[in-house]
Parts: C-alpha cells; structure tokens; sequence
C-alpha cells in the first residue's frame, strides 16, 4: 500500500484536469512531478519535525547520545541505522527530513548518515521488484552491499569527526531545561509545551525550505529525461572507466528506485554489465543534485564533499564487484535457458524470421476462423486512447511501451490521444472484459482484438488490461505491453522464447522487449512485409532476403 498515493491522485488532478496537460508530455511530468514530490516532501518535513520536537522534549537526548558514542557498540549502532533505512522508502531528497531530525536531537553523525545513505540505496524495490528482475541471488549480495556501504560509510564519517561542519543554528532549541527553569519546577501547560513543539518545528522547517522547493524543482526539470539509448552505447563498452562514468551519469538524474529499475533492466539487455547498470541506478536513487541543494542548507560544503566521496567510492566498489562476478554461475542457468536468452540477446536472422513467421501469422484468438496472414497497420500514427485509472506508474509504464515500440517501427508510431480510437486502451477490472468486448474469455488479464479491411489492413483495435487487485502494477506493466504489441498485428502467443514478451507463461514480468522481439517489430513495420501476405509468401521473401 502506497501511504502517499492521495497526494499522487491529488497531483494528477491539479496537472491533468486542472491545468489540461497531456499526461505523456515533458511539461506535463514535470508539473506533476514537481507537486508530488514537493508536497510529500513538505508533509514529510513538517510531520517529522514535529515528531523529533516532541521526542527532544520528553527523551534524555544527552543520555542516548552519551549511550550511542561512550558504550562500546562495535559498529552495531551504524547496522541498526542502516536497517532503519531499510524500512523508510523514501527517495534520497524524502529521507532528508528524518536525517535532520536526528540531527536535531543529538544522534552522533556517523549514525545519521549511515540512516541517510541506506533508506534510499536498499528500499522496498530492491528487497521485492529485484527478485522477479535480476533472482534472488543478485537480490541478496545487492541488498547486503548496499548495507555494507551505509555502515562503512557512517563508521568513516564518524571517525573523521566532523560535527563542527554541521550548520548551527539546525541544532539550537529552547528545550525542557529552559521551560522549565521559567516554571521553576512547576508542572508545565501542555499548551505551552505544544508552543515549544510548534515554534521548534517552524524554526528548523523555514531554514530550510527554500532550499526544498529549488531542490524539487531542478528534480522535476530533469526528471523522466533518461537518454537510455546514448547511457546504453556509452556504458556498453567493457572498459575500466565505464562504471565511474555510470555513477557521473547517473548523479544529475533523479528518481526512485521503483522508477530506474525498468531502465536498468532494458540496459542490461542491451549489453551494459550488470555491475555497471546497477552503479548507475545507485547513483540515480543516492546521489543527486536535489539532494545536495537540500543538505548543503544543512551541511557546511566540506562535510557535503566528504558525504559524496564516500558514497561514490562505495557505489563504484559496488558495480566493479558485480561486474568481477560471473552471472551464470550466480544464477546457475541450465543449458535451455542460456540459449533462450543468446535468442533474446544475440538472435539470427534467421530466429527472427522464423520467430515472426510463429507470431504474425493470425491471433491466438482466431474467434472468426479467418486465414492466416499478415495484418498491420498502413496508416503514419496509430492513436491510443486511455480508458480508466492509471497511476504514475502505469502512466510511466505506458509510455515507455510506446517510446520503445515507436523506435522499432519508423513509419507507424503509437501516440496517445484522448480522442483518437485506433486502439480503445482498457485498464478495468476483469470482470468488465465481457461488457467491453464479448469475444473475451473468462480468467484472462489481458486481451486484445483488432478487425481489418478486405485488403488485410488493420482499422481498429482493442486493448483490455485487469485494473484488479489480483495482479500486481509489475505484471499489469508487462500485460499491456504484450497485448498493445499484438494489437499491432503480431497476434500470437509462443513457447519458444521465454524472455520473449510474446511468450505463453506470464510467470515474471518484463520491462522491456528483447533482441529478438525487437527483430519481429522491425520486420513487420518495414517495407517487406505486405499487409495480406501468406505462410508461403513470407516463406519466399524471407529466404531471398
């Protein structure tokens, strides 16, 4: 359950129905972004604040913090922190206001940071979306290193010992002595207490706020602009100096992890080592400018400076680490697997026509018992009108499935139109199918049709895709890049490739389309294929190309 999803539906109001903005255009995501991320951060400050206020009030502060630095802990202080971090999902800049809060209250900075560097490095995404994604082994030494890094990290700021480089006036408060020297040993009024609270909260909220909002707002302007297809020709090369320029890339970008995964799983497939995709998702989630605007209202530059160092040298570590490490003998592949993914990632020609042949040729819903042949679209853009409840992820996800098909198929392009009817793109719930399209059968959580001319040209298609609480947003992802994909005239389902899109079993969700899918895109939007084109005359073209 996501706790912010309010301020989510909230933003789209403002953004789409308010403003009238196109939810698939740059101006758009960066609005939407921008008040999102804005308001949850500002909730975030003001509640945690208010909380670390109240908590300064009524804790012996100076007793945990004698207990944190005199007892010898030998680093569990810093593992502690870390696994806090672990269980805040929070991105870099939203885990600010916690960072602050003990700050304020007087845990030894090394702690602090060790909290700051892991809540957005190790999260909700890399401890459930990784497994479907990278395995379960990956998951374990990423989420293991990732709480390495915050440990050692902390321990070495901590060690350096550099409170002085900490701004002041974030650590001055009136606090119980003095109220209490004012009432000379009298009971307290709670609403003098709840005065103190408030005026704690305010003092520590408006030093740093303007440095939220340019911080949000330089996070906005850049959010969403990945140039996947340039950092993948970049970061493919296997030299040394590709994951050091993973992490510089990735610094300027700022998202969350949930957000990045998708990106680094196409990369990967496109060729870049997994160590240096992942040092580039870390830098992406860790380190940004956003958050250095923030801190650096927090942290004199020298103590900002050394915060980065160490958190780069880690990230860089981290991606040499997995790069040294073999994939097959983390995953221990069996021979079929290894030569379905050479198909996903290094196909013939000759796979791919073959492979085209299996799905072009009909629909796995032959409800009109038709013949077999090639249909496609002819027309330059083919309009997608969206139909029901689409949150930012799905939003996202819709629109990399139509970036990624768009640069596969030069002459007809996918674009999102709130009036065009090409495709009428669902997202309901499966019980709704019927109602919709009556050809749908039951227990399916996705579904596509489309109808043709005479001349075998497609006019008009359908898209249905569960809204249901019976899949996650992953698998819903995947199922409407599948049926969108079919609805493009590659009809059928197979079980020859599995980390093929078009593959039977929807057991693992992809984010992407392999080589190979790729290679059946191309083939059937270029000037070979023929819209009414048979088995035999694919069979004749095929073989003389």
């Amino acid at each position: 359950m996501d706790i912010f999803s309010p301020l989510r539906s909230f933003a789209d109001l403002i953004t789409y129905d308010w403003l009238g903005l196109a939810d698939n255009s740059y101006l758009g995501g960066a609005v939407n972004f921008w008040i999102y991320d804005l308001l949850k951060i500002s909730i975030l400050l003001v509640v945690i604040n208010y909380f670390m206020a109240i908590t300064r009030y009524y804790l012996p502060m100076e007793r945990v913090r004698d207990l944190l630095t005199h007892k010898r802990w030998y680093g569990i202080q810093y593992l502690l922190a870390a696994l806090l971090g672990v269980v805040t999902p929070f991105c870099s800049c939203s885990s600010i206001p916690l960072f602050i809060g003990f700050l304020s209250a007087g845990i030894p900075l090394g702690v602090t940071f060790a909290f700051l560097i892991s809540s957005p490095l190790v999260n909700e995404a890399s401890l459930f979306l990784f497994p479907s994604v990278f395995g379960l082994k990956i998951t374990l030494i990423y989420n293991l290193v990732g709480i390495t890094i915050a440990v050692l990290g902390g321990g070495m700021i901590q060690k350096l010992k550099l409170e002085k480089y900490i701004q002041p006036e974030i650590l001055v408060f009136t606090g119980k002595r003095q109220l209490g020297q004012k009432y000379k040993g009298q009971t307290i009024p709670f609403k003098e207490r709840l005065n103190l609270w408030t005026r704690e909260m305010w003092e520590i909220t408006k030093k740093i706020y303007p440095y939220i909002v340019i911080g949000v707002s330089l996070g906005a302007l850049i959010h969403g602009f990945v140039p996947d297809a340039w950092v993948a020709n970049t970061l493919s090369n296997q030299n040394w100096w590709t994951v050091p320029m993973a992490v510089l890339l990735g610094v300027p970008l700022y998202a969350n992890s949930i957000s990045v995964i998708p990106i680094i799983e196409a990369l990967i497939h496109k060729g870049v080592a997994m160590g240096t995709a992942l040092a580039f998702m870390t830098a992406t989630v860790t380190l940004s400018i956003p958050e250095a605007l923030m801190l650096k209202k927090i942290l004199k530059w020298q103590l900002l400076a050394i915060f980065f160092a160490i958190t780069t040298a880690g990230i860089i570590g981290m991606g040499y680490l997995f790069n040294a490490v073999s994939i097959d003998s983390l995953d221990q592949s069996n021979d079929e697997s290894i030569s379905i993914t050479e198909a996903g990632l290094h196909p013939t020609q000759t796979m791919i026509n073959s492979y085209f042949i299996e799905i072009a040729l009909g629909t796995e819903y032959n409800f009109t018992n038709s013949k077999k042949r090639i249909r496609k679209w002819q027309q330059p853009v083919v309009l997608v009108q969206k139909n029901g409840e689409f949150n930012q992820y799905l939003n996202d996800c819709l629109d990399k499935i139509i970036s990624d098909f768009n640069q596969f198929s030069p002459k007809t392009k996918l674009v999102i139109n709130s009036s065009g009817e090409d495709v009428r793109f669902y997202l309901t719930d499966e019980a709704n199918f019927s109602g919709i399209q009556p050809l749908s059968p039951e227990g399916y959580h996705g579904f596509f049709t489309f109808t043709w001319d005479n001349l075998d040209v497609i006019q008009e298609a359908i898209v249905l895709v569960d809204s249901s609480q019976n899949i996650n947003d992953q698998m819903r992802c995947h199922i409407m890049r599948e049926e969108l994909t079919q609805a493009m005239g590659l009809g059928n389902d197979s079980e020859r490739y599995q980390d093929s899109i078009f593959f039977i079993k929807d057991d693992e969700p992809f984010f992407y389309y392999t080589k190979i899918d790729e290679g059946v895109i191309k083939l059937l939007y270029s000037d070979l294929i023929k819209p009414g084109m048979s088995h035999a005359d694919l069979e004749k073209t095929l073989q003389t190309e």
